[in-house]
């Protein structure tokens, strides 16, 4: 009889060809699209402090920046998280 306390064994997952693929290439595109995303993002932020701009050059730069690095950060994370989904248990 088992008893309350007594939890299911662990199970370790297996790296399979595919999953590693799929977390290097997300890697590849997550790393370069969320530097070049990020640094964009402080430069305009810090333009708005600046003499040559105000809120509304910030903001523009942060939707320009969010609208076209956005989606290869989102790319790059869902690769990521699918690869390391896919893994087989042993």
């Amino acid at each position: 009889m088992s008893q309350s306390g007594d939890k299911p064994p662990l199970t370790t997952a297996q790296w399979t060809g595919g999953s590693c693929a799929l977390v290097v290439f997300g890697l590849v595109i997550l790393i370069p699209s969320g530097l070049c995303t990020a640094s964009m993002g402080i430069a305009s932020v810090t333009a708005m402090f600046s003499r040559y701009g105000g809120i509304e050059a910030a903001l523009t730069g942060l939707m320009t920046t969010l609208l076209l690095g956005g989606p290869f950060v989102a790319l790059g994370i869902f690769l990521i998280r699918t690869g390391w989904r896919e893994r087989r248990p042993k």
